[in-house]
């Protein structure tokens, strides 16, 4: 049997085609190798300008179509079209920028002929973009499967405009990737929960959600409460921004250090670069729920509930709901208490926790008074009811606000937690205490978008793996996740990496040099 895995400098497929740039047509060499395709001026000698060369990267590239001209074409027209699309880094690695190559095929007077040597090119790239190794043989019968996606458009969210973001760049990258979709937009809190519920696992390949935060909490919980939950909160989640907060969104792309941008959040979903997200199960007196961004008490979660009204000003609903609150700054009084993760720095300058990288199993093995949540792994913590080990750690003191927070970002414009990755094990708990007045405050705000509070007296961080809330101040406000759940004692533990989103890995400098 032949062997098909190809030489990197051995082309798998070699013709002679014309390259169309704006109205003009140049004869080109064009050879497609395992990770590229070259492409340079066939030399003649009346031609004595610069001969036109290039390459397209398969790291950079989506998608290849075939095609004949859209306008009508007269009876002589033979050509056949095979267009690239991709979408290099450019401006000094600022943004991705779309670049669509089209190469003009006229072997043979024959349309058929042309169609066929332009599909045959078209299969070879599209089997070496998803990792697969091209046969001669098989032709274009080795056809790759097509990837299918659930996509979540919430037109409420956020400034109401998620339809519109849809229908832009990501509707336009999926059609170059030759994606299947299917688009739902919801109508009611629960729609989607519902749907991942009972949707069949085998016919979806990722989910898409273009919408804030609270309806990527609803998709997780939707899926940790099917009774294959192991497998199905593997199913990978890309986000796209439709709220006002969009924290994932914005810790995705920071943690892939690629350009802030939905094309760039588009390109990892349709490329399939997957990261571990740890999710941090959440238990109070009446619930229990799965989170992936952070728990907050105090004017944190009074500006993120009462500012749902003015959900259409985006981000500005923050700011303004915190002005708002200034005005008579509210101290809370409670007690916390905390199981310390001393945190370590690996070859990125990354932080992470002792047990990041350990399975579900090995980081609650030996655990005593385990308790099983209704779905998810087993629980290295007590009943909410009862007492805490000696080992944890407890503060009681008056606060302005409690966070535990799991990811660099809160929000688009709140960069909260920076040593922060999607999967480090770590719950950082963040307090910013009574020594704080409004002018502390404001500077405060003045400084989070570049995570300068952290360097504030007032403001202390406990990093741990697991944490127990207990409000004394009441009435009050808890969030998970953006959402409100029942005022009273909480707590959460981490577990990591037990689902999964669309994000590249950045390269570490020692990795790339």
């Amino acid at each position: 049997m032949e062997d098909h895995v190809h030489s990197v400098d051995v082309p798998i497929l070699h013709d002679v085609f014309k390259l169309k740039i704006s109205k003009k047509t140049i004869d080109c060499v064009v050879d497609l190798y395992p990770t590229h395709i070259e492409y340079r001026q066939v030399d003649t000698p009346d031609d004595q300008s610069v001969l036109m060369e290039g390459s397209v990267q398969f790291t950079d590239a989506i998608g290849c179509h075939t095609g004949r001209r859209k306008k009508k074409s007269s009876k002589d027209d033979v050509f056949a079209y095979l267009t690239i699309y991709s979408y290099p880094l450019k401006d000094s690695g600022k943004k991705r920028r779309r670049t669509s190559t089209c190469f003009r095929i006229n072997k043979n007077d024959n349309v058929r002929h042309n169609q066929d040597t332009a599909n045959l090119w078209r299969v070879a790239i599209l089997c070496r973009l998803r990792g697969i190794d091209f046969s001669h043989e098989l032709g274009t019968n080795q056809y790759p499967p097509e990837y299918r996606y659930v996509i979540f458009v919430n037109p409420k969210s956020g400034t109401g405009k998620s339809r519109k973001i849809f229908k832009n760049v990501p509707k336009r990258m999926l059609r170059e990737a030759e994606a299947e979709y299917t688009l739902i937009t919801t109508e009611r809190q629960g729609h989607a929960y519902d749907y991942v519920k009972e949707m069949k696992l085998n016919q979806v390949d990722g989910i898409i959600i273009v919408s804030g935060d609270g309806l990527i909490h609803e998709v997780i919980n939707g899926l940790m409460s099917r009774e294959d939950w192991e497998h199905a909160i593997k199913l990978p989640i890309g986000a796209l921004p439709g709220g006002s907060g969009n924290a994932l969104y914005q810790s995705i792309l920071y943690e892939s250090k690629e350009p802030t941008s939905i094309t760039s959040a588009m390109f990892m979903i349709i490329k399939r670069y997957t990261t571990k997200l740890d999710l941090v199960s959440i238990t109070t007196l009446k619930d229990q729920r799965y989170s992936f961004l952070s728990v907050g008490w105090g004017l944190l979660s009074d500006v993120d509930i009462g500012t749902e009204k003015f959900r259409k000003l985006g981000t500005a609903r923050f700011v303004l709901g915190t002005v708002k609150h200034l005005t008579k700054l509210k101290y809370y009084h409670g007690k916390f208490q905390y199981l310390p993760n001393p945190m370590k720095e690996d070859d990125t300058g990354n932080t992470s926790s002792n047990n990041a990288n350990q399975t579900n199993d090995t980081a609650t093995a030996g655990a005593t008074n385990n308790t099983e949540s209704k779905a998810g792994p087993k629980s290295i913590l007590p009943p909410i009811n009862e007492s805490l080990p000696s080992t944890w750690e407890t503060v009681e003191d008056d606060m302005v606000l409690f966070g535990a927070i799991y990811l660099p970002y809160l929000s688009t414009e709140n960069f909260v937690a920076p040593t922060s990755r999607l999967n480090d094990g770590i719950i950082h708990l963040q307090t910013i205490d009574s020594t704080c007045n409004r002018k502390t405050m404001l500077k405060i705000l003045s400084k989070q978008k570049e995570a300068g509070h952290l360097g504030m007296s007032c403001v202390e961080v406990f990093p741990c793996k697991a944490f127990r809330l207990e409000p004394i101040t009441s009435p009050g406000i808890i969030t998970v996740d953006g959402e409100c759940v029942d005022y009273g004692t909480i707590q959460g533990e981490i577990f990591p990496g037990l689902s999964r989103v669309f994000c590249r890995r950045a390269k570490s400098s020692s990795s790339s040099s």
